[in-house]
């Protein structure tokens, strides 16, 4: 008996991020059975080959788990060349993921102005530090500063007041973060099977890391006083002294 086909086969993805949180994204479709092209610049995503701070192993896991079950082409999207390459690719696929730092899109043409008008089904699914408008939009960020830093995570999550700031594990964020951006892709491809029309779908780690927080920052947006907690042994209750 044949195997029921997966939910996303027949969906193809352009997967032109790096690191973690874009590709994290494409990576669940291309679990979901999604035909996944990685894009990456011809010395290769530095995430390859930048495992500072990992456990030694004869595998590059990090590589491994967050770009999993996807094919790949090298393409200099700094040339004309490379730019005419990805857009013959656009006019075919169904969603295409970047997180490239908003300023430098126009110059390399993969901004969602310059890919939309090739493909009108396309789902544009951007992934950003600080989200895409804004005084601070262009600011690179990476979730340990952008997600758990800046949104007080890092503060708030201390055993007690006397303890330093708690620092997040490597891809703490971004993993979460990719699953928002799947979540809206998601969305978006459902639209379309209404509309008929792509459309842009797009997250941040700040948004992310406020969601996570969501509980404080609505109580100071209502004027509460948020403090950091006090010492296990002071807790008010069972749950609140958990680590």
């Amino acid at each position: 008996m044949a195997s029921a086909p997966r939910l996303l086969e027949g969906i193809r993805v352009i997967d032109a991020a790096s690191f973690i949180a874009g590709p994290v994204a494409a990576t669940v479709m291309a679990d979901f059975g999604a035909d996944v092209i990685k894009v990456e610049p011809p010395t290769g995503d530095t995430y390859r080959i930048r495992n500072a701070g990992y456990p030694p192993s004869p595998y590059n896991f990090p590589w491994i788990v967050d770009n999993r079950s996807k094919r790949g082409v090298a393409i200099d999207l700094r040339t004309e060349d490379g730019q005419r390459v990805l857009h013959r690719l656009v006019r075919d696929v169904d969603v295409f993921v970047t997180n490239v730092p908003l300023d430098a899109r126009p110059r390399l043409r993969v901004g969602y102005e310059d890919l939309a008008p090739l493909n009108p089904r396309l789902i544009y699914a951007s992934v950003t530090a600080y989200g895409e408008t804004g005084e601070e939009a262009g600011r690179p960020g990476f979730d340990s500063t952008a997600l758990w830093a800046r949104t007080g995570l890092m503060d708030l999550v201390r055993p007690s007041p006397d303890s330093a700031p708690s620092r997040s594990l490597p891809g703490m964020g971004d993993h979460p973060t990719g699953m928002s951006l799947f979540g809206a892709i998601m969305a978006a491809l459902y639209a379309r099977e209404r509309t008929g029309r792509g459309t842009m779908v797009s997250t941040s780690l700040m948004a992310n890391g406020l969601w996570w927080n969501a509980i404080q920052v609505q109580g100071i947006l209502c004027g509460a006083r948020t403090t950091v907690r006090p010492p296990r042994e002071e807790s008010v209750s069972a749950p609140l002294s958990l680590p």
